[in-house]
């Protein structure tokens, strides 16, 4: 038998990059200096990935800092392409500095067009700091990749099947019907009220649940594949995962669940 428990998810961003020394021997500040830089993302009219869509007018932005005891008199930036060779970007000489990268400027030194830019293309984003002690590099970076704007939020009608282990339910449920709303927590990412398109209600009631809303999933959209951010917990403790496909033509969203105890199901959801 299962037993109900709440949870809540709260997601914390923080981009923060620390130079240290990039001597001979050694990456590490002097002694008697110590600096950092620090990136808020994004600049203001500037996005945080580039968007497949637009890629001829589609920028990333992201704010450059230098603070601690060391005067940065200006900073490097370099960028390579998933993970491949760094390749000189652009000297910034007066800090802090809002940077705004086009995707054109990206690609440019990196042996692509941009045309040629993929779903998944990771631009990574690295940073040398000139001070009067010397060059130090940034012991972090700032990456951003190539997706899709995604607009998925609102209320959905759903059809849902699905098929349950547990003794109270053994008949597969099919043209079940029932309301889903997708909420944007993030550029792309949604919390779906219910990953079960209203069966899981059906089928535990029995054991405590109230609401299609006690069984939420939170799934990231990349250009029309939606998986699950990972992690994700079913209100009886076990995991679920789940996937899916929006159709941009139809606007319908097509999403296989399935979680620990062997219970899966899928759910057609149609905006309203």
């Amino acid at each position: 038998m299962k037993n109900i428990f709440s949870k809540s998810l709260i997601a914390l961003f923080v981009l923060c990059f620390t130079f240290t020394a990039c001597n001979d021997d050694e990456d590490v500040w002097p002694a008697d200096y110590s600096a950092s830089t620090v990136f808020t993302s994004p600049t203001e009219g500037a996005g945080t990935f580039f968007d497949l869509v637009d890629l001829n007018n589609t920028a990333i932005g992201f704010t450059l800092e230098a603070i601690g005891e060391a005067t940065v008199n200006s900073a490097d930036i370099y960028k390579s392409l998933n993970g491949g060779e760094e390749v000189y970007h652009a000297t910034v000489n007066s800090l802090p500095a809002d940077i705004t990268v086009t995707a054109a400027e990206a690609v440019e030194g990196l042996g692509i067009s941009v045309e040629e830019i993929a779903v998944g293309d990771q631009f990574t984003f690295t940073f040398v700091a000139k001070t009067d002690a010397g060059d130090f590099k940034g012991s972090e970076a700032f990456s951003v990749v190539a997706s899709c704007t995604s607009n998925l939020a609102g209320t959905y009608t759903t059809v849902a099947r699905g098929t349950s282990t547990d003794g109270c339910c053994t008949e597969e449920v099919t043209d079940y019907e029932g309301t889903v709303t997708l909420v944007e927590d993030e550029a792309g990412v949604y919390t779906f009220n219910d990953f079960s398109g209203g069966i899981y209600l059906f089928w535990y009631e029995i054991y405590g649940l109230t609401s299609v809303d006690d069984s939420p999933i939170t799934m990231q959209d990349v250009c029309g594949n939606l998986t699950d951010v990972g992690g994700q917990i079913e209100p009886f403790g076990e995991s679920v995962t789940a996937t899916g496909v929006f159709d941009a033509t139809t606007g319908t969203i097509e999403l296989t669940w399935s979680n620990g105890w062997g219970d899966e199901g899928n759910v057609t959801l149609t905006p309203q």
